[in-house]
């Protein structure tokens, strides 16, 4: 299995692009034996010695973004600048061009390889509340339930959508990496280098390591504590003596001091040595529950996500045609 990437977007393709390509290329320079891009892959998935399939390698793209980037072309605020296979016309989709720089990176450096799945998702992207919902059960279907490992590109995306894949991947445990990649020019496709030929040389992939920046200040464990106390919570009516929890907080990792800021964020309230669910638990909960078909794994979460309306699967032909899947 591969990697799945979950990522925000808006009108700037590159905020998809430019980090892909870089893991393109770190991929490209760990297959060559470079000991830092080795390094940079060491914790992701498991090695396919019958296939010949990189760990980390790109299985999949599911992108949250709106309707109008979906449905809609752009006339482009600024030149779009793509050095490397020259792609970019006069008046083009965001979907589309992202496509064919992904298609083409990938056709360059890895033909051999199968092309990763990329799917959009329409979402609200103004609203946190009716965006979590569906960034949640993406991430809880292909992640938790269904097994398959998830990054997640910090770079494109508002404020919301970021901020529900955050909450997301916190709530499901979902997620093993938050990533954000920092390039200057927000109009370039790539990393600002030149378009490797060959072997990367080891100063590229320096430079490409320095503008990567993982988040692991999310990476609490949260996941697993918040499906413990929803799980006891249910068992004990909302009402859920003190010391089961500890008990409970302690099998996972926590000490008891966790408790302060358990009842410091509001997600419990604890009354006479019961523990109660607080204002953003419940919160969360009614966010999370209006569906009561949630899906489970890949194929279910296409089926839930067409009969909603908001899925389009993205053909990695030579126009990458972008199309509305249908339940």
């Amino acid at each position: 299995m591969g990697v799945w990437h979950i990522s925000g977007l808006g009108i700037s393709p590159g905020a998809l692009t430019v980090p892909t390509s870089s893991i393109y290329l770190l991929l490209k320079a760990a297959e060559e034996g470079e000991a830092k891009a080795c390094e940079f892959f060491e914790t992701s998935g498991e090695w396919r010695q019958k296939e010949g399939i990189l760990r980390g390698f790109p299985e999949g793209i599911v992108i949250f973004t709106s309707r109008e980037v979906v449905e809609k072309k752009f006339s482009r605020r600024s030149d779009l600048k793509d050095r490397w296979f020259k792609n970019t016309g006069k008046e083009i989709s965001v979907p589309r061009v992202a496509c064919k720089f992904i298609r083409d990176i990938h056709r360059e450096l890895f033909d051999q390889y199968d092309l990763p799945k990329i799917y959009y998702l329409a979402v609200d992207y103004q609203d946190f509340k009716k965006a979590l919902p569906v960034i949640y059960h993406t991430v809880n279907a292909l992640g938790t339930k269904g097994g398959k490992e998830l990054w997640a590109n910090m770079v494109g995306g508002t404020n919301q959508i970021n901020a529900s894949i955050l909450t997301a991947g916190s709530l499901s445990g979902a997620i093993s990496r938050y990533y954000y990649y920092f390039e200057q020019d927000i109009d370039l496709l790539h990393p600002d280098l030149e378009k490797p030929k060959g072997r990367l040389p080891k100063g590229q992939i320096d430079l490409l390591l320095s503008k990567w920046f993982q988040l692991p200040i999310f990476d609490f464990g949260w996941g697993e504590v918040s499906n413990t106390i929803n799980s006891l919570m249910e068992q004990y009516n909302n009402a859920l003596p003190l010391e089961v929890l500890k008990e409970e907080l302690e099998k996972t990792g926590m000490k008891s001091q966790y408790l302060a800021k358990l009842t410091g964020s509001r997600l419990i309230v604890i009354e006479n040595n019961l523990v109660r669910p607080g204002a953003d638990l419940n919160h969360l909960r009614s966010l999370l529950s209006g569906d009561s078909n949630s899906p489970n794994n890949l194929s279910s979460w296409k089926k839930w996500a067409a009969e909603k309306g908001i899925l389009w699967q993205q053909e990695m032909d030579q126009n990458c045609t972008l199309k509305k899947v249908f339940p």
